[in-house]
């Protein structure tokens, strides 16, 4: 199908225009998921939903139909992990799946990086999980989801990828290292579709 630009850009609060807002971005269905890696020097999330409605005053300010709404486009929430630390790089990169969010922040812990996983239950998002990488990972550069298992790159000298089932809020973890141990610090970029996983 063709592509159709929507007339107003999606828009995120005035504080995060400069916070690498939109440097990773999901979307799976009805919500999208923006990356603000550098917000408030720690990072977040904003989940956008997808309401469909034209004219329903998306920007708050009490006029219906005015050209300042987003149309379509509802923020829903902003996330931040419980623990997240200044420089973490909270949301460099995410993914979605149905519930399911994965955010990556490979600074976290003097670089050894860590993965989050959160559920959403009806409106809101709840963490579930955190995944810790080992010493220079920086675990969560790069993150996917599929149903309940998740991906996480690890393209430091430890590891190259991480294989995690956060289904059950567990955030039990399978680290993997195809071809070979990661040690030339190159895999850790992780990705998959359906039932195919590329890292």
């Amino acid at each position: 199908p063709d592509f159709t630009p929507v007339d107003n850009d999606l828009l995120v609060p005035e504080v995060v225009r400069k916070s690498e807002t939109g440097a990773s971005v999901a979307i799976d269905g009805n919500t999208a998921a923006v990356g603000a890696r550098d917000f408030d020097n720690r990072g977040a999330v904003f989940v956008y939903l997808y309401d469909g409605v034209v004219g329903d005053d998306d920007n708050h300010n009490g006029i219906l139909g005015d050209p300042g709404d987003m149309d379509y486009w509802t923020l829903q929430a902003t996330i931040q992990a419980r623990d997240i630390q200044t420089d973490d790089r909270f949301g460099f990169s995410v993914a979605l799946s149905g519930d399911f969010l994965i955010v990556g922040a490979p600074e976290a812990g003097n670089s050894q990086g860590a993965v989050y996983v959160f559920e959403r239950l009806g409106t809101a998002w709840t963490q579930s999980a955190k995944i810790i990488g080992g010493l220079g990972d920086l675990l969560g550069t790069d993150v996917d989801v599929f149903g309940g298992t998740a991906i996480a790159g690890a393209p430091g000298e430890n590891a190259s990828s991480g294989l995690f089932d956060c289904s059950h809020g567990a955030g039990r973890g399978h680290p993997g290292r195809p071809g070979g141990n990661g040690g030339d610090g190159e895999p850790g970029f992780a990705g998959g579709t359906g039932g195919t996983l590329i890292v």
